[in-house]
Formats: C-alpha cells, structure tokens, sequence
C-alpha cells in the first residue's frame, strides 16, 4: 500500500504492507492525504523494510532523551540511521535514510504500543530534513492566523508559546490555531508562508492550511511586558536556535542559513518579553502589524 501526502505544499509517499492501515495508524495525517502523486517529483519516498538491528559502521552523531522518547542519531556511508524507543529499549524503531533525506526506510515495530506515534515521529524528522534544500523550514513554535496573516511564536520549551496562542485566541475575534508545536514556513513567490502539519505536539490541530507571515517573535518570560524587533544577524539568531536541522550536515546547515536570512528580509521578527497576560499580547501584535 502506497500513500501520499502533502504537507507545506511538497508531497511525499508512504510505502507499507497492506496489512497495516495508515489511516487508523496516522490519524492526524487524515487531512494531509491526496489520492495521488500529482505532478512534479516527490519530496521523499519512505518505505517499510527490515533493518539491521545492529549497525557497527554507524557513527553516533546525538543521544536524546525528550517527550519523543529517546533517540539517537547516527551518520552513514551516504546517509543517515536513527534508532527511536519510547518505554525502555525493548523496542527499537529505525530510519535510514539518503544523505538528502528523498529516499527513507523504516523498520517499525508493530508488536510496540507506541508503534503508531514512532512512525509518525520518523516521518516527521525525514520531512524536516527534506524540505530544507527548498526554501522550507520546520519550527518548533506556535502559530495563529488573525486578520488572515499568520504570527509565528518561538522560543525554548516551557516558555509559553501555547500560552501565548490562547491570549490570542481570546484577545481579538476570529483567530484560530494553525499549529501549536511543529509548523513549517516557506518562501514562494517572494513570500513567507506558514503551514500547519500533521505534527502538534499535545494540541491536536492538524490543519492543511497556509498563511503569509506577518511576524515572527522569540518569547522569553519576563516580570514586564517588553517587545523589541531584530534585524540583520540579531533576527538570524532569534530564528535559528528553533528550527529542525542536522548541523553536522553542511549541505543542509548551509541551505538553513541561507533560507533564514531570506525570511528575515521578507518578515518582521523580534523578541518579546513577556507575562502570560492579555496586555502582552495586545502589545505583540501592534509592533507585528
């Protein structure tokens, strides 16, 4: 069983044994699928195949324990290996991959009761890693859609970005959620544009929609509402400490770098000092607007 799926505007193709259903086991994909490949090539190819369970060439490049479980990265003749647990290490999901993230193979664990949620994290991190040689960028960051722009909010974990959102939410009329933890941004037509994407974080909202950026702003809490906008390599530095990318991959490390600066021409980013309060808010989008 073939599926495709489109997300931040580029498709991709799941290939798995028809005896597993994708749709039950990629709930929040649901909104994501198209019946076919259309026109034009395929961001990444991920298929299901057994992997070895023991790679002795493989070079640990990160060890990392955090709500996805504990993963670990690894470098390849050519590519790249990943090894994803959640309870324990009796389960082991792998991905191997290419060295541009377009060809992918995973050896899921079906037998796991985390089985569907380590799939979705795999497809997730061969996605943040292809999109980056066009123009594209996955964020850890929250994001609204007011007045028909979206406002993208970053900023290290428990810093409030979900927060922030809701103040929107109940701050002015007719915003809504785009995303809450993992959405893309992309540059076309001159434009910077925010997708939502299958993956939220513990907010379920999964919308396949876009919205040119108005601003991007880095939050840090603080005993006092303060807003400030960044410019030049201060705006470089508020965007990437939040963005996806393998640093030991120069190709792609470079392509980042030079996606970021092409933003940080196109939109207002800044840094906001804040408290979880409906002024700081108010105060956010009068400097984005």
């Amino acid at each position: 069983m073939t599926g495709y799926y489109e997300v931040a505007g580029f498709v991709f193709s799941l290939a798995f044994d028809d005896r597993h259903d994708l749709d039950a086991m990629l709930p929040s994909f649901v909104d994501f699928k198209r019946e076919d490949a259309s026109e034009g090539p395929l961001l990444f190819e991920l298929r299901e195949r057994s992997l070895p369970g023991i790679c002795p060439e493989a070079v640990l490049l990160d060890d990392d324990r955090n709500d996805m479980g504990h993963t670990r990265l690894y470098a390849l003749d050519g590519g790249y290996r990943v090894e994803l647990s959640y309870a324990g290490e009796d389960y082991v999901h792998i991905l191997e991959t290419n060295a541009d993230f377009t060809e992918a193979d995973a050896c899921i664990r079906w037998d796991d009761a985390y089985a569907s949620s380590a799939l979705s994290s795999l497809i997730r991190i061969v996605c943040s890693q292809a999109v980056i040689l066009h123009d594209a960028v996955s964020m850890h960051a929250s994001v609204v859609v007011c007045d028909d722009r979206a406002f993208v909010f970053m900023g290290r974990s428990g810093t409030g970005k979900s927060t922030h959102s809701a103040l929107w939410l109940d701050s002015f009329e007719g915003t809504y959620l785009l995303n809450d933890d993992n959405p893309f941004a992309r540059i076309r037509d001159g434009k910077v544009l925010a997708y939502g994407s299958p993956w939220s974080g513990k907010t379920p909202c999964y919308r396949a929609e876009n919205a040119p950026v108005a601003g991007i702003v880095r939050l840090e809490q603080a005993p006092e509402n303060a807003f400030g906008l960044a410019e030049d390599i201060e705006a470089f530095s508020v965007l990437l400490p939040g963005c996806s990318v393998i640093r030991q991959n120069g190709k792609a490390y470079d392509a980042l770098c030079a996606t970021l600066i092409k933003i940080t021409e196109l939109v207002k980013v800044g840094r906001l000092k804040c408290l979880p309060e409906r002024g700081a808010a108010e105060l956010c989008r009068m400097n984005l607007i």
